[in-house]
């Protein structure tokens, strides 16, 4: 049987990155208004504002949240105020971001990552 983490049992969680390095905190969870599952997490950094990381492809457990990005990654992603309401367009601009950073760095002038070039 599979249990799909609830927005309860999220808070507060560790979050770490794709290496087991410390992330920071989550300090809120965003949920999908069709399903109401957890799809990004606000993570609380120390000495910074919070960022925003989907779960996607993140390892959970009880206690902590592993995401498939680099904490450089995650610390660069666009950071957001304290009452942040995720909107169509942030969500897009996020997904955008994150979908980006998964293909890596592109050659200029091409769009085709690296690797793949």
């Amino acid at each position: 049987m599979i249990v799909l983490p609830s927005a309860g049992s999220l808070s507060d969680s560790q979050v770490f990155d794709n290496q087991g390095l410390l992330v920071g905190q989550v300090d809120g969870v965003y949920l999908d208004e069709e399903t109401e599952l957890p799809v990004w997490i606000s993570i609380s950094r120390p000495a910074s504002d919070s960022s925003l990381a989907p779960l996607a492809g993140a390892l959970i457990s009880s206690e902590s949240i592993r995401l498939p990005y680099s904490k450089a990654v995650i610390e660069a992603a666009p950071v957001i105020g304290l009452d942040f309401e995720l909107t169509a367009e942030t969500e897009s601009l996020l997904s955008e971001y994150y979908d980006q950073a998964q293909l890596g760095p592109t050659k200029p002038g091409n769009g085709i990552p690296d690797s793949a070039a």
